[in-house]
């Protein structure tokens, strides 16, 4: 459903949909046209430009700024609108002399026309859902110092530049070319599913090394997990690709680890992202369940 402002944006358009047709047809200059509109709301769209809007908006105030500036629109108070006759009960009688066939009086009245401010501000931004909100985001990167800064911040990098993909399969394409360049320098023929395998599992472990570094390297040396991780629920262990995965009795089962050892992947990473939005297709958008 249209909110008011948006069918009097619609209204303006509209009138400058004719007004190309008038002008197409009689060879009219566009500097004969002026527009009036009774709608504030929409002559601070048409002036503004400060704000950014949300697409329907947006769309329509490029419609209007193809044909004319905002220097061509006017605001018509509701009681001099000829719209408003069209509105409210009138006779027969009162039509003839009316607005509707007559225009308003200030037409007629060159020093009314002058008066018209020479701009109008938005009406309510605050409160306004049609405009964008702004937001601002700061990043902070802290380099640690010491010998062992290198490897963190090895990780950091390649998930900043995963960030730049906004698919799944992209992202691994990239990788597998990556890692199958490496293996033509090496003289070695790479072998497609291997390497695709292998980029994957690349993906993951830069993934859980950006955010469980440290689980990872206690795993490593045998031991648990820190006491404050949010991993220690899940009792996670390393497989034999390195992998970052749930633990338990459920390993025991006899089926496979991708069912009874799911890999942990951290929410707050562009990979978990990518991720849930590849197998989103896959099941072709049939909600959260089956993804």
């Amino acid at each position: 459903m249209g909110t008011i402002p948006r069918l009097e944006l619609c209204a303006s358009v509209l009138a400058v949909e004719i007004a190309e047709t008038i002008r197409e047809q009689l060879q009219v200059s566009k500097d004969a046209f002026t527009f009036y509109t009774d709608s504030q709301v929409v002559l601070g769209y048409i002036f503004n430009d400060a704000e950014r809007f949300h697409v329907y908006v947006s769309n329509r105030l490029s419609r209007i700024r193809s044909f004319c500036g905002p220097e061509c629109w006017r605001y018509v108070m509701s009681e001099q609108n000829p719209a408003e006759v069209a509105t409210r009960c009138c006779s027969t009688k009162e039509l003839p002399l009316s607005s509707w066939l007559l225009g308003p009086d200030f037409l007629r009245n060159s020093e009314q026309r002058a008066d018209q401010p020479p701009t109008y501000h938005l009406v309510d931004p605050e409160t306004d859902e049609e405009i964008r909100k702004q937001v601002t985001c700061s990043k902070t990167t802290i380099i640690s110092q010491g010998s062992d800064s290198s490897q963190p911040r090895s990780m950091s990098t390649w998930c900043e530049r995963f960030e730049k993909f906004s698919t799944w399969a992209s992202l691994v394409c990239a990788i597998t070319r990556l890692k199958g360049l490496l293996c033509r320098t090496k003289c070695d023929k790479p072998n497609a599913v291997a390497l695709k395998e292998d980029a994957e599992h690349f993906i993951i472990k830069q993934a859980q090394h950006d955010r469980y570094s440290s689980e990872i390297l206690a795993i490593k040396g045998g031991k648990q997990p820190p006491r404050n991780s949010s991993l220690i629920p899940l009792n996670p262990v390393l497989d034999q690709n390195g992998i970052l995965r749930v633990g338990g009795r459920v390993k025991h089962m006899k089926i496979s680890d991708v069912t009874t050892q799911p890999i942990i992947i951290p929410k707050d990473n562009h990979v978990a992202t990518l991720l849930v939005r590849h197998y989103h297709e896959e099941v072709h958008h049939q909600g959260r369940h089956m993804t």
